[in-house]
């Protein structure tokens, strides 16, 4: 009997989601990397036994300092999980499996112009892998290290892909291959966008790489072209950052920017600190409590009940006396919400025979003696109330306003205002806002998270710190961004660069542990504020430069003039 032919291996999706799922875990959210990428398996488990430490330093030592990738690949398949994953392949799966890891450790050569990043552009509240410039890229020019292999999906695969909504990976309609094709590897991190700056280049059958179609910027994403249907009819819920700019596709039936938030009084007590709202509270009490009426006879008699104090207003006279002209710009400058606030007076004081009252001192400002130098009415002439007058608290903020009655302390500083986020203006579920993904849009919780900015040089950008443990929270602040300390840790230099000069004063740090990476609080703040004063530091400089050039070319020009008057005509 004749032996049966041997069938033709073909690598199937089955298999490469395995290899893909296997190398992005080790490879790289092993590598340092602040969140852990979608895996084509949802119950994909992480291999415990395989060290962050010991990927990082075959990385590290083999492809960033010796740009060796056959030797890291040769140690990094004789780390154990690894190794007894292959163990189990055939040799056609195995030959697959080593380009796979091969594709995965070009990331982090020197010569690669990206690095994975993350974006919450199409989920706001969690994050997913793209693919950002660290260096100038060329119109053009094939984007070395970044590639994916493309493999067949039957109709039974990609219905299940189709129907699992945490599955959302690149899929392609090929009309060469008349059907849906899915491409992993790193080319699976490159999002799509309507106006892309990169194209699909074929290297082979089965491998895609990238081109530039314009010239790219560092920091800037890389995005490709999926398809004309690939997020509904003619894209309709596409929200790349093209159709974010024009307002078109999934962004034409979203709000056009966020509502703006109206303080109410009780956002207003929500953002202040309750003792220091109390001090003042009681503060206002005491201006206004009730004053025991002045009789013009000699003898001052003291009524036992005191009349109930009674919401009143400055008077015409008065008004008139201290604005004149400006009364009417003084009250419309007064903020809306002031104005809306209920008027709460204290409780009528009642005193009882018993009772001694001093009589209150006034402001230190305004002399009594004398009436000529104030336009207030003494208590001679006619038409003036026995009762002092209680003045509301608005009543005050405007003679405060032009006299200064109480001279504003450092105490009596409003502190900023942090209102409750459910007393925000809320959007509605599935409405999108431009920008609603950015890190200003970000409502975050004092309590477990932080604003922070990156101490690197060369970044700067802000982020957001976060920490459960209320101890490491205030404790282990990161001084910088959590790309530049991934990038510090692979290649042990500052962010962006991955070569060592001969002339470079860096010095390569080889082991992470050796960087001190966080500190506390206060020193947190201490190197804030150092940021700050060498950030206006360099803008003074650049300032002085500008106008040193602006003054050059002044002399320079009037050099010109002279020597050209200076010259002696001569007659022909």
């Amino acid at each position: 009997m004749p032996p049966k032919p041997r069938k033709h291996y073909a690598l199937s999706l089955r298999l490469l989601s395995n290899f893909d799922d296997i190398l992005t875990d080790v490879l790289v959210d092993k590598l340092f990397y602040w969140t852990n990428i979608r895996k084509v398996h949802p119950r994909y488990q992480s291999n415990r036994t395989i060290k962050d430490k010991q990927v990082g330093d075959i990385i590290r030592t083999h492809v960033c300092v010796g740009r060796n990738v056959q030797a890291a690949t040769d140690r990094l398949l004789e780390i154990d999980g690894i190794k007894r994953f292959c163990q189990k392949l055939r040799p056609e799966e195995k030959s697959d499996f080593i380009k796979h890891v091969k594709r995965y450790i070009e990331i982090y050569h020197p010569d690669t112009a990206y690095e994975v990043s993350t974006t919450n552009r199409y989920t706001v509240t969690s994050l997913e892998a793209s693919v950002v410039a660290r260096a100038p890229i060329v119109k053009g020019e094939v984007i070395k290290n970044l590639s994916g292999v493309m493999v067949t999906m039957t109709k039974e695969e990609e219905a299940e892909f189709n129907e699992a909504s945490n599955r959302d990976f690149s899929i392609i309609h090929s009309s060469r291959k008349a059907g849906a094709q899915i491409f992993l590897g790193p080319a699976r991190f490159v999002n799509h966008d309507c106006s892309p700056n990169c194209r699909f280049v074929s290297a082979s059958k089965s491998t895609v790489t990238f081109a530039a179609l314009r010239h790219i910027e560092p920091g800037e994403e890389l995005t490709v072209y999926y398809s004309d249907d690939y997020f509904g009819p003619d894209n309709v819920e596409c929200l790349c950052q093209s159709c974010e700019r024009e307002m078109k596709g999934g962004w034409a039936k979203s709000i056009p920017y966020m509502p703006a938030v109206t303080l109410n009084k009780r956002m207003l007590e929500d953002g202040k600190d309750e003792d220091d709202y109390a001090g003042r509270a009681r503060k206002r009490a005491r201006r206004s409590l009730p004053t025991p009426a002045l009789s013009t006879s000699d003898d001052v008699s003291i009524k036992a009940d005191s009349p109930p104090a009674a919401p009143s207003i400055l008077t015409p006279d008065i008004i008139s006396s201290l604005e004149g002209a400006e009364t009417s710009r003084a009250v419309s400058e007064i903020p809306t919400v002031v104005l809306n606030l209920p008027m709460n007076l204290p409780t009528p004081l009642t005193s009882t025979p018993d009772a001694t009252l001093s009589p209150i001192e006034g402001p230190p400002n305004i002399s009594r003696s004398s009436s000529s130098n104030s336009g207030l009415p003494t208590a001679t002439e006619d038409g003036y109330e026995s009762d002092l007058s209680v003045y509301s608290d608005t009543d005050m903020d405007i003679l405060n306003e032009k006299y200064k009655f109480f001279p504003t302390t450092k105490k009596q500083l409003q502190k900023p205002i942090n209102p409750d986020p459910r007393s925000l203006p809320q959007v509605p579920a599935g409405i999108r806002y431009p920008g609603d993904h950015l890190f200003e849009s970000t409502f975050i919780d004092p309590k477990t998270e932080m604003r922070c900015a990156c101490q690197n040089a060369n970044c700067n950008r802000p982020f957001i710190y976060k920490n459960e443990d209320a101890f490491r929270f205030l404790n282990h602040i990161p001084r910088c961004c959590p790309r530049c300390e991934r990038h510090s840790k692979i290649y042990g230099l500052v962010w962006p660069k991955t070569v060592l000069r001969s002339d470079d004063p860096e010095v390569r740090v080889m082991n992470p542990e050796d960087v001190e990476r966080s500190v506390n609080l206060s020193q947190h703040r201490r190197d804030m504020q150092a940021i700050e004063e060498w950030r206006v530091e360099n803008l003074l400089r650049e300032v002085f430069k500008k106008n040193l050039r602006k003054e050059n070319r002044k002399i320079e020009k009037k050099k010109r003039r002279t020597k050209t008057r200076n010259t002696p005509v001569v007659e022909a």
